[in-house]
């Protein structure tokens, strides 16, 4: 994660010193904000996800709220998490992937899923993953990662997801709301 942020901000050092010259090449400056538990938001609709287990992603209707900064998950049914992210003002909008690995997934196997999203440097927006079925509660070590079209890291995150009486806090942030994805 460290090597994924200084490369971040070099390549944002780089574009304000060498200005435009660089802005062809140079990566989009991602902004992080909150990192954590998200409750429960209304929908708006799916949108198609060829690469996930379920083929789809929800959309939100409204930004998500973050109920509890934490990366240790409790491994519950219902259980959203993920990051904030948006560009640097003024970046014009960019489409990126977000790249979910996690232990083995019955019963193909899959260990990793990703869909893809629209950045803009106007607002924040929140990319998470829920546990919506059983096969998807899997203890241990997860990440998410944000990327260019040709697969360059902008940032990576871990989790770990562990049993729920580790992790009780994170079960009760969102005042018994479900959380969304």
């Amino acid at each position: 994660m460290q090597t994924s942020r200084r490369l971040l901000w070099s390549s944002v050092f780089a574009l304000v010193l060498f200005g435009p010259a660089l802005a062809q090449s140079a990566l989009p400056p991602l902004m992080i904000g909150e990192v954590g538990i998200f409750c429960r938001t209304p929908l708006s609709g799916k949108a198609v996800a060829p690469n996930t287990d379920q083929g789809t992603v929800d959309q939100f209707s409204e930004t998500p709220r973050l109920g509890l900064q934490t990366t240790t998950i409790p491994a519950a049914l219902d259980m959203g998490f993920g990051i904030q992210m948006r560009l640097a003002p003024g970046t014009p909008r960019t489409v990126v992937d977000v790249v979910v690995t996690h232990p083995p997934m019955a019963p193909t196997g899959r260990t990793e899923q990703s869909w893809t999203t629209e950045l803009a440097a106007e607002a924040w927006g929140v990319n998470l993953y829920r546990f919506d079925l059983p096969k998807e509660v899997l203890q241990g070590d997860w990440s998410m990662q944000v990327r260019t079209g040709d697969g360059t890291v902008l940032f990576e995150q871990p989790f770990k997801v562990v049993p729920p009486e580790q992790a009780a806090l994170g079960l009760s942030v969102c005042k018994g709301e479900s959380l969304a994805s």
